[in-house]
């Protein structure tokens, strides 16, 4: 018994540590061999464990490394940025890394529980199926938390070549397989490592050449940007005292870059309503019509019937356009309709959030006669919102205020997303932010420029509108139900085939 229970206190202590390295695999370390070692190291322990309970204990350990190192960043946007108290915001902090560990738990639990014999499917239908299908729970579930999907670890690897055709998921896939093969692989049993090996091999030798595969191509000349990084610290930009102090910043940094055909700033770059900026905005349409440019930024919108804001971003001079931000940050911008959550805020004397979610239908954003496809901070992080309202021609803009983040590991993780957004569109997507990362990045996902972070700077660059569109914006999120759905048949009928025999015998 005391044998037994060293053994499994010993597995609980390698998937935490399995756990624990996984945020290396994420930007801005991007070490993306350790997500397919990490993923391994978790799966030889569940196909070695026959009970659920512990199978669930496992995946629970591994999601509070993987999940405590990559988004403890949360502590800092509640405690020194939304003014709650240290001990309540480390409280909040820990529940939120709690959940998220639920659901590598959930995905060990299902596969000891409905998929117990150890056959070839169990390692590459069924693992991937329940850590995919978590995954895109997860993605929506209680307004969605898609951060850190398995697929980002692989941005910088030639993985990445197959976002193009199953966006992020079919990253993570191809992953899980990888994993699946090293653990399966790992036998006495020569003709299996040789087969293992091979597919290995093939798997990267496709994602190699479907990397290379540019599927969109140039439309017109390229525009040369000017991205303005204020760096406004979030202890004075929504201070009415320091107001003076964004504007003079923005003004005078445009002022210097009017040669430009398009200046963008940040999300709420003057943290004022837009009814009280409307003669400051005029004027600097007016000089931006003087200079043939186009200017774009982030401001509060109020709504028409004057009882809330949209957090949105507004074109001036060269441009037309108004975008109201659809998907808004639970709990930062919007509190999930949950009656205990209302009450919960205000007996905690918490200012309840209050932004209004824009149209899922809006009028196109353009600048110089170029399509522009707008998202604002969270937005970029749902492949399938992005995939949904991007046309086949233009680029991506993402403007964002990752200040709320501070110094963290969040402004890299969230760029590393936009990353992915591009090679999932083949389009350039413009990633500007208040103090953060402000960055240019191209069709294959790669950073062509970027500033520097937490400074104030102005990234002078050239864009280029793409047009044509990627095998993943066709069919969607559909191919990859097709796949998992054939995967869960190949399970089933595998596993019910082996209990017949069993029966017979």
């Amino acid at each position: 018994m005391l044998k037994k229970s060293l053994a499994l206190f010993l597995k609980l202590l390698i998937a935490l540590m399995a756990g624990l390295i996984m945020p290396l695999a994420f930007a801005p370390f991007c070490v993306f061999p350790i997500a397919i070692i990490s993923i391994a190291v978790l799966l030889a322990l569940w196909v070695k464990t026959k009970t659920p309970q512990a199978t669930f204990w496992l995946g629970y350990l591994f999601g509070l490394g993987y999940f405590g190192g990559s988004v403890s960043w949360v502590y800092i946007s509640l405690q020194q940025f939304g003014g709650i108290p240290p001990l309540l915001a480390i409280c909040f902090t820990l529940l939120f890394i709690v959940y998220l560990s639920l659901f590598p738990a959930i995905t060990g639990y299902i596969l000891t529980r409905f998929f117990p014999e150890n056959f070839k499917v169990k390692y590459f239908c069924a693992f991937p199926l329940c850590w995919i299908a978590l995954e895109w729970v997860r993605s929506f579930f209680m307004s969605g938390f898609p951060w850190v999907l398995l697929g980002y670890s692989q941005t910088n690897s030639y993985l990445r070549g197959y976002a193009s055709i199953g966006s992020v998921y079919a990253v993570s896939l191809i992953t899980l397989i990888l994993s699946a093969l090293i653990v399966y692989g790992f036998s006495r049993n020569r003709q299996r490592q040789i087969t293992c090996s091979a597919i290995f091999i093939a798997i990267w030798l496709i994602g190699f050449a479907l990397s290379d595969i540019s599927w969109t191509r140039p439309l017109g000349k390229p525009l040369s940007v000017s991205l303005i990084q204020g760096n406004i610290p979030q202890s004075l930009k929504w201070s009415p005292e320091h107001i003076k102090l964004s504007v003079q910043r923005y003004t005078d940094l445009t002022e210097k870059n009017w040669q430009s055909n398009l200046i963008i700033w940040p999300e709420t770059a003057i943290p004022l309503p837009d009814y009280m900026l409307a003669p400051f905005f005029n004027r600097l349409g007016q000089e931006a019509l003087q200079h043939h440019s186009s200017l774009i930024t982030g401001a509060l919108i109020l709504t028409r019937d004057h009882n809330s804001f949209y957090n949105g971003l507004i074109a001036l001079g060269n441009a037309k356009g108004i975008y109201l931000k659809r998907r808004l940050v639970p709990f930062g911008e919007t509190l999930p309709n949950i009656v205990f959550l209302k009450k919960l805020f205000n007996t905690l004397g918490l200012a309840e959030p209050g932004l209004t979610a824009g149209p899922l239908k809006q009028v196109e954003l353009s600048a110089q006669g170029v399509t522009i496809t707008p998202f604002i901070c969270y937005e970029i992080a749902f492949p399938e919102q992005v995939r949904m309202f991007t046309p086949y021609h233009g680029f991506l803009l993402t403007i964002s205020d990752d200040a709320w983040f501070g110094h963290s590991l969040a402004p890299w993780q969230h760029l590393q997303m936009a990353q992915m957004r591009a090679i999932e569109t083949g389009q350039m997507v413009v990633f500007v932010g208040n103090s953060g990362i402000t960055a240019i990045i191209d069709p294959h996902g790669h950073i062509i420029a970027h500033a520097t972070p937490y400074a104030v700077a102005v990234l002078q660059g050239q864009v280029q509108a793409m047009q044509g569109h990627t095998p993943w914006q066709g069919p969607g999120l559909y191919l990859m139900v097709v796949i998992l759905m054939g995967m869960l048949l190949i399970t089933l009928k595998v596993r019910d085939a082996h209990r017949k025999r069993l029966k017979s015998e």
